[in-house]
């Protein structure tokens, strides 16, 4: 089974508010509940998709195919990660 990594898109814009969250990114804006947006916060820089729970899954496939969040096999991934760290 691969594993991949999620990471926010670079040309999303998040802000939080009182009820969540808005992105925009794509020239769409999108505004999310706060458990959404808690994920996206989680998030961070990167996470791997298999250490997030059930529920978290099924909001990261939903931020997914709205392209907020990318996903990419983990060993390219942590290419990219150990390049961008030096």
């Amino acid at each position: 089974m691969k594993q991949h990594i999620l990471f926010i898109n670079p040309e999303a814009l998040c802000r939080e508010e009182k009820f969540g969250g808005i992105v925009n990114v794509n020239f769409q804006m999108f505004l999310f509940g706060k458990k959404e947006y808690s994920l996206i916060k989680k998030i961070a820089n990167y996470c791997y998709y298999k250490d997030l729970d059930s529920k978290d899954k099924k909001i990261a496939d939903i931020l997914l195919d709205k392209q907020i969040l990318l996903k990419i096999d983990s060993k390219k991934g942590e290419k990219i990660v150990n390049k961008s760290k030096v």
